[in-house]
This record gives structure tokens, C-alpha cells and sequence, in this order.
């Protein structure tokens, strides 16, 4: 039985991070896209090559069809049926970019720094507190796996489901069919035979759609849970320093001369070898923290740019679609707006996560008791100040910032151009 709430005690006998329950989940959907570089951490390589090659062909001759199939039918269809080959090429799109940085030595290398280097399960027994955020961010990710693999499923039944529904109720299964029937599908292709009248040809395309369906929604849901993996983890090394910081020991209090009032003076030299020490461990935290961030934005930059591109064009496609009223394409398209909608808003939301800790990072930096020290831990104390400055939001091919700011600009342009389309359709009619 799936759990969907943990209390910490799955990780009783857990030794790897890998083995950790929701890693497990995410190792098996990312495995599914060929998207688990195991290799880099120890496990055998086994059928990855041929996994990659396959799910490349496929994308590659969806992403052609269905743009041959657009080509063929601008104009000659609805405007129902063309937007939704529009959005699902889009998908497919981006699902092809996706599938283009996984093959990357580049996602390697990532995925190999957070699986031994960031994940907090590595960290847990370095202080009382790396314990505590550890499991705090244990199980915000273990929830957040089972939330996103519901999604996709709930997605790829919905998406699917309804032009089944449709080809079932116009007799499409009845032996003989009805004269002139017309199968339905959820993505339409150029094909070189006939599949919407004719039965063989639909159950081709019937296993080929699901298959795709599948892909694509492990492309945008997986890949992003496992983004947002990354950064809950790096959320909890930045809650980690801060609380560092703020918690930095200050000298041992002593009586004045008059022995009447206890007060801090600077550190011992023991002490002073412990400031030392504790700098250094907040200055290589830090660097951490900044080298893992910068490896994520140049990874996954233009992957992030390209779904930001796909969010801007679809949004408007698919308000077009459920402004019809009709219930059909409320029914089809309606859960699959909200979906996009949500991918959308959680990956803006969970990477402003990171970018809205710079101001806490800054202020907490002033709080280590640099007046109690010597030169060289001032020093030292000056350049952690000065190195926190730097904003940690991420960039999206180190241009476009990742976070609300795009989503809320991304959401208002997609509305202005339905109201504007929408209008003119409505002179038109």
C-alpha cells in the first residue's frame, strides 16, 4: 500500500539516499523516460541506451507527424480539433527538449552532485538541527512524489478517457460497426493509412496515443517533481545556514573587574580555533549551496525557458477551446488547463522558494559576533557577509527570472491574447 504521509519511520535501515521510499518511486517514473543516470552513482547501466534511443524515435516521429499532420489540416478542420493538435504538438515539443538534455553528460553530473552531495539524508547526522530539516524535508518530498505521480496518472486517464467514451458511444466497438463511423482520439497524426474510419488503423494509433500520453506526462509532471526535489533539498541547506548563522556561538560570559556584572569579551584561543572552524564549515555550506544553484540554472535553463514558451501559447490555445461552452470541449480540455495551469504556478512558486531566501540569508549573516573576534576571523566573517549578497534565484538561460514574477507575467499576456482572439472571433461570427 502506497503511503501518502510519512512520519520518518520508513527510513529505519535506509543507508543511500537512493533507497529512501520516494526516491524509489522517483527512480521507477524516471527510469520509465530513460531519465535515472544510475550509472553515475554505481548502478549497473543496463537496457539505458536503448531505453533513450527508443523514447528519442518515438518523440522525434510524434513531433513530425503531428506537426505534417497541422499542415495537412490548417483550415479543413474545427478550430476544436486543430487547437488540440496544436497544444499536443506543443507538448510534444517540449517533452523533445526534455528527452534532448537527458542524453547530456551535463544532467549526469547533476544528478550525480545532488543524489551524493545535496540531498539532505547525506548531512542528517552533522548536528541535531541537519537531523531535523532533514526529516522535515523528507516528508514534504515523500508527499509531494505521491502528489505528482497522481497527477500524471489522473492526466493521462482524463486526457484519454473521454475520446474513448465518445468512440464507444457512437458504436465504434460494435461488430459491424456503424456505417460511417468516426473514431476518436486523444492526439492526431499524419499516418500513411487511414485510422478514423477504419478499426485496425484506430486500435495502431489507440496504443501509439497512450504510449505518448504516457511520455509526455512523465516528461512535464516527473521531470518537475524531480525539480522540485531539488530544491526543497536546497530550501533546507538554506534554512540549515540561516539557522547557523543566527545560532553562532558567542564567547563564554565572564565577570568584570569588579566582579559584579557578567559580560561577553572576545573569544579564548581555544575559542577562536572553534570560530574558525565554524566560519568554514558556514563559508563551504554556502559555496554548496551557490555551486549547486548555478549547476542547476545552466542544466536546466533552457529546458525552463522552452516551458515557459509552451505555458505562454498554450494558456491562450486552451482558453479558446473551453470558451466555447461546449461541453465536449469543457470535459476535454478543462482538466487539462487546470493541469498546465498548476504545473505552471507550483514549479514558479517552489523555484521562488529559493529566491525569496536572499534577504533572510543577508540578515542573518549579522548576526555572527564578528566585534568578539580576531583579524582573521573578521576577516573571514566580512567575506561569508559579503558572499551572501548574492541573489540565489535562478535564471532561465541566464536571462529570465524563475519565479512568480514570470508566472504572473506569463498568465496576464496568455489572457490578454484570448480576450483579443476571442473578440475578434466574435466580429468574425
Amino acid at each position: 500500500m502506497v503511503m501518502i504521509l510519512t512520519d520518518g519511520r520508513d527510513l529505519k535501515g535506509v543507508e543511500h539516499p537512493e533507497d529512501i521510499r520516494y526516491m524509489k518511486y522517483l527512480r521507477f517514473t524516471l527510469k520509465a523516460i530513460g531519465a535515472w543516470p544510475g550509472y553515475m552513482i554505481g548502478q549497473p547501466y543496463g537496457y539505458l541506451f536503448y531505453s533513450r534511443a527508443f523514447l528519442t524515435f518515438i518523440c522525434s516521429t510524434g513531433l513530425a507527424s503531428g506537426i505534417i499532420y497541422l499542415y495537412n489540416h490548417v483550415g479543413k478542420v474545427s478550430f476544436f480539433e486543430i487547437g488540440q493538435t496544436y497544444v499536443t504538438v506543443f507538448m510534444t515539443a517540449v517533452g523533445q527538449s526534455r528527452n534532448i538534455l537527458i542524453w547530456t553528460q551535463k544532467y549526469a553530473d547533476n544528478f550525480k552532485e545532488f543524489i551524493t552531495k545535496v540531498h539532505l539524508f547525506n548531512h542528517r547526522n552533522r548536528s541535531p538541527y541537519f537531523m531535523k530539516m532533514h526529516l522535515y524535508v523528507h516528508k514534504i518530498s515523500h508527499f509531494f512524489t505521491i502528489y505528482m505521480i497522481g497527477v500524471m496518472i489522473w492526466g493521462i486517464l482524463l486526457f484519454n478517457l473521454i475520446p474513448l467514451q465518445t468512440t464507444i458511444t457512437n458504436g465504434g466497438f460494435q461488430r459491424p460497426p456503424p456505417e460511417n463511423v468516426t473514431y476518436e482520439l486523444s492526439v492526431y497524426f499524419a499516418t500513411p493509412f487511414e485510422y478514423q474510419h477504419h478499426f485496425k488503423g484506430y486500435m495502431i494509433m489507440f496504443i501509439y496515443d497512450w504510449s505518448v500520453s504516457y511520455m509526455c506526462s512523465s516528461y512535464f509532471c516527473i521531470f518537475d517533481l524531480y525539480l522540485a526535489l531539488m530544491m526543497f533539498h536546497l530550501w533546507g541547506h538554506l534554512k540549515i545556514l540561516i539557522y547557523n548563522m543566527e545560532n553562532f556561538p558567542k564567547p563564554a560570559l565572564r565577570n568584570d573587574a569588579k566582579r559584579t556584572l557578567k559580560t561577553y569579551e572576545c573569544y579564548t584561543p581555544e575559542e577562536m580555533r572553534g570560530v574558525s572552524d565554524r566560519l568554514n564549515e558556514i563559508v563551504e555550506h554556502h559555496n554548496l549551496i551557490l555551486s549547486y544553484t548555478d549547476d542547476v540554472s545552466q542544466t536546466f535553463g533552457p529546458v525552463i525557458a522552452v516551458t515557459y514558451a509552451f505555458h505562454q501559447i498554450s494558456g491562450c490555445l486552451l482558453l479558446l477551446e473551453v470558451s466555447q461552452g461546449d461541453p465536449k470541449a469543457i470535459i476535454r480540455f478543462g482538466p487539462l488547463t487546470l493541469i498546465l495551469l498548476q504545473l505552471l504556478v507550483q514549479m514558479s512558486v517552489i523555484f521562488e522558494l529559493i529566491g525569496s531566501m536572499t534577504d533572510r540569508l543577508i540578515n542573518a549573516a549579522y548576526y555572527l559576533p564578528w566585534q568578539y573576534m580576531d583579524k582573521g576571523n573578521r576577516i573571514a566573517a566580512q567575506m561569508v557577509m559579503r558572499q551572501v549578497q548574492r541573489p540565489l534565484g535562478l535564471k532561465a538561460v541566464g536571462m529570465v527570472d524563475v519565479g512568480c514574477q514570470t508566472m504572473t507575467t506569463i498568465l496576464k499576456t496568455s489572457f490578454s491574447y484570448f480576450i483579443m482572439l476571442r473578440t475578434m472571433a466574435t466580429r468574425e461570427e
